[in-house]
């Protein structure tokens, strides 16, 4: 079977991820060529991808965009997970580029203006779409037997196979749509905007009521043309499929369909919720000295390119206090997160019976004997309370920022794993700290609920309302810090299991060949 995956991410090739897709198309090509499979796994080239080593000259072909002729290069790279019948492929075009002005490097995605969410993304995105089906007609990527496509992202493609009348032979493919984050739904305007569908491809006739958004009358939902023109829907756990197919509740607005429910729910015959997978190398080994010196040079690097940074200096400080204490804390706890409200808010929303933030508790009853080890950034707003924690307690390290490094670094290095997620459709973190025998505390959602079992790898908790949520991740976590002082030997056992946990993307593929591609 040859299997063609369409993506935004792909951290097959250096620089090819922002978040959890990247590594999903990145592992689960090469679990299913293990199966036997072929896959061939196209992203856009951001005008930089295409500078990989090449195992071919790339093929060039003309296609239609915006109703103007327009060419593209199909790149065959060499990336980072070699396998025979895995083929990693970029699409070049010149307006893939984008520059961060900040950095000076090519961005994945880019940040818009509020009064005009996706514009740039979705231009570019449907642009790419528009490459990838020219290249599909014209065979350059071959006998292609089912199409899977990964988020939003790739959704013109489905939108032109279904309406555009090139691709009519295409239009009996197979397809799979993953969702990997429900809450990017590609809104934008069906007409009226340089950044529309009919901007995009002026001319094609299209059912409108297939495409609209349930809210929004006068535009396009490409998450949703995903959930409805895809042959299956695919989500990266089975309790989340159980919880989308459900309406927000006024307690909770974070869980749901995120205003698909609808839609889910009329796909319910479709859905099919597969945990993803998690690789399993030989445990890190690391000494703590060894950890601090490398997040020192880690917070004293990103302090030296913004200097001023309270951040920075006030992490930088703490680190610097912490190499100066040979004794390591009897109690590490580590986070490594996005610092938003899916990740964070339950850290830093009061709850209902104490008016001290979760962390603050958390961290009065760390005191002497104990520190938090936090790394992310994101949200300002959200970054702002983690800041003010950081000044007032000693015992807490907030690294505003991400590095790879520093983030494998503290998967490995604590005793403890803080994961309060709002939603999580499957979660990879948690995985990876309990690859390394680290135990987390996690809300029972989504993928969580699936690979952490309260009391057996690790901590768990349940609410309604984000504020009882709050209340009941501190008084879990303070149940964790109790079991690890008073009875070492029971959670001894319960970081044995956390490390002999597996979460395999063999198992992941076959459950794909089973179930997605049949």
């Amino acid at each position: 079977m040859h299997i063609l995956m369409v993506a935004a991410e792909n951290d097959a090739l250096p620089g090819g991820k922002v978040g959890g897709e990247g590594d999903v198309v990145r592992d689960i090509p090469v679990a299913l060529a293990e199966q036997g499979c072929r896959v061939t796994v196209v992203v856009p080239s951001y005008g930089f991808l295409q500078q990989l080593p090449n195992s071919a000259a790339p093929v060039e072909t003309p296609f239609e965009f915006a109703g103007r002729p327009d060419r593209a290069a199909l790149h065959e790279v060499t990336g980072r997970t070699a396998h025979p019948r895995v083929r990693q492929l970029v699409v070049h075009h010149e307006r893939f580029l984008l520059i961060d002005p900040k950095t000076g490097k090519p961005r994945i995605f880019w940040d818009d203006p509020a009064d005009a969410p996706f514009a740039t993304d979705a231009t570019k995105f449907a642009r790419f779409c528009a490459a990838v089906a020219a290249f599909l007609e014209s065979g350059a990527l071959g006998d292609v037997e089912r199409l899977h496509v990964h988020d939003w992202h790739a959704t013109p493609l489905l939108i032109l196979l279904r309406y555009d009348p090139r691709y009519q032979r295409l239009a009996a493919l197979r397809t799979v749509f993953t969702i990997h984050n429900l809450a990017f739904q590609g809104i934008r305007p069906f007409h009226g905007h340089e950044s529309s569908l009919e901007s995009w491809f002026p001319g094609l006739v299209y059912d409108r009521k297939q495409l609209v958004d349930p809210r929004y009358a006068d535009c396009v939902n490409l998450m949703a043309a995903g959930i409805r023109f895809a042959g299956k829907v695919h989500v990266v756990s089975q309790p989340y499929a159980d919880e989308i197919v459900k309406p927000a509740t006024i307690d909770n607005p974070y869980l749901g369909g995120m205003g698909l429910d609808a839609d889910l729910q009329k796909a319910r015959a479709k859905l099919v919720g597969i945990l993803n997978g998690c690789a399993y190398p030989a445990p890190a080994d690391l000494e703590f000295q060894k950890l601090l010196e490398a997040l020192r040079a880690t917070a004293a690097g990103w302090l030296e390119k913004e200097r001023g940074s309270e951040y920075h200096q006030i992490a930088t400080e703490r680190l610097v206090r912490l190499q100066a204490n040979a004794r390591r804390p009897r109690m590490v706890l580590t986070c490594v997160t996005r610092v938003t409200v899916q990740k964070v808010l339950l850290m830093v929303t009061r709850g209902r019976h104490s008016q001290e933030l979760p962390l603050a508790r958390i961290l009065a009853e760390l005191g002497d004997d104990g520190v938090l080890l936090l790394l992310g950034s994101g949200d300002p707003i959200l970054e702002q309370p983690l800041l003010e924690l950081a000044r007032q307690f000693a015992n807490f390290v907030f690294l505003k920022g991400y590095s790879d490094l520093a983030a494998l670094l503290l998967y490995g290095a604590g005793d403890l794993f803080l994961m309060p997620s709002t939603f999580e459709p499957c979660g990879i973190s948690q995985m990876l700290a309990m690859r390394e025998g680290q135990p987390c505390v996690v809300n029972e959602v989504g993928g969580l609920k699936e690979t952490v079992q309260d009391g057996v790898n690790g901590f768990s908790f349940t609410g309604t309302a984000p504020a009882e949520l709050a209340d009941n991740f501190a008084a879990k976590t303070l149940e964790a810090l109790e079991l690890m002082k008073s009875n070492p030997s029971r959670y001894r056992q319960i970081r044995e299991a956390a490390r002999s946990a597996r979460f395999s993307w063999g198992d992941s593929a076959k459950k794909y060949i089973e179930t997605l591609y049949t």
